[in-house]
């Protein structure tokens, strides 16, 4: 199996990605759409009539919850970076990243975890607050692309490094938070994708970043 640790020691016993900080990103963009959502429901009730100018705020409210999720709902994230990369040693080069453990279903978000992402010649690591992952590189079989809720809005997923283990299955999900947007983030994680399996076939083995340092 690969190695997996949660709660390690030397981790900050209290957790910087706190159902705080998860709320905040899901509060702002739903505040922003209540409000053409308000006004589309007043005009209908008003009016009675639930097309025209209703439908128009309406749908309004949808365009204005996307944008909202796209450049609200990594708030704070300049600085969770910053306060988890003093805690957690890791290389320069490393990526930023979202994390969950297969099968596990977030409440609030689908990072389960933040951290760091590397990898060297003979392994995948995965660093955070709460868990590491390590994969051996001969373990790895394939790196995709896989859905979480971000994609439902088109503006993210996981990236997937999947293999074999001791003849068990196992996979490692991350999702890059090192863009200021969620779009940015699901752009860079086509790169992502692509740095991975050169690596995983042997083709390169220094660690990369979505953004230069």
């Amino acid at each position: 199996m690969p190695s997996v640790s949660r709660d390690a020691a030397g981790r900050p016993r209290t957790p910087l990605w706190n159902w705080r900080r998860q709320l905040a990103g899901n509060l702002l963009p739903m505040a922003l759409a209540a409000v053409p959502m308000a006004e589309g429901l007043r005009i209908a009730l008003r009016t009675g009539d639930t097309t025209g100018a209703a439908l128009h705020w309406v749908a309004g409210s949808c365009v204005v919850a996307w944008l909202g999720a796209n450049f609200f709902g990594l708030a704070g994230n300049g600085s969770l970076r910053r306060e988890v990369g003093r805690s957690i040693p890791h290389p320069r080069t490393a990526w930023f990243v979202g994390h969950a453990p297969s099968g596990s279903w977030g409440l609030l978000d689908p990072h389960e975890d933040v951290g760091f992402l590397y990898w060297t010649e003979d392994r995948i690591v995965y660093s955070g607050e709460r868990n590491q992952v390590v994969l051996p590189r001969g373990s790895v079989r394939r790196v995709r692309f896989r859905a979480n809720p971000h994609t439902w809005a088109l503006l993210g997923g996981w990236v997937s490094v999947e293999g074999t283990v001791d003849g068990r299955a196992a996979r490692m999900l991350v999702e890059p938070r090192e863009r200021p947007t969620l779009l940015g983030n699901f752009l860079a994680a086509r790169r992502l994708i692509r740095e991975l399996r050169l690596w995983a076939a042997g083709q390169g083995a220094r660690p990369t970043s979505a953004v230069s340092r």
